[in-house]
């Protein structure tokens, strides 16, 4: 895996709809996240997600529907917020939070402007 996980847009999207977290929480949390994402009957992030080398192009990720993934997205902060049980899980509970705040942010921008998405480790 790489060092942080972000969502590339397809086609791309503006700049108000540029993820601005490092992905850094999202990656480390990664299988926890898909842990939560399962127990709470949300499709894992996993599931949106692929990976980009340096001879792999944009072009050949599969691309999702951004409702799909904001539903994960919003249900996780959602799970997250409301159990003391599931945020204390986290080793970085506040940071995880805020790379998913700022995911969810950056979905429904690319989603106003009609794009699909895919979660990158890079």
């Amino acid at each position: 895996m790489g060092v942080g996980l972000v969502p590339f847009y397809e086609p791309p999207s503006r700049d108000d709809a540029l993820y601005n977290g490092d992905g850094k929480g999202l990656a480390e949390e990664f299988d926890r996240l898909n842990e939560i994402a399962a127990a709470a009957a949300l499709r894992p992030l996993s599931d949106f997600a692929g990976q980009y080398g340096e001879d792999e192009e944009p072009s050949e990720l599969r691309y999702h529907p951004i409702n799909e993934g904001l539903v994960t997205v919003e249900g996780l902060i959602k799970v997250i917020q409301s159990s003391p049980h599931i945020a204390a899980s986290l080793s970085d509970c506040k940071y995880t939070l805020e790379e998913l705040d700022e995911l969810a942010r950056s979905l429904r921008a690319a989603a106003a402007e009609g794009a699909n998405f895919c979660l990158v480790f890079m």
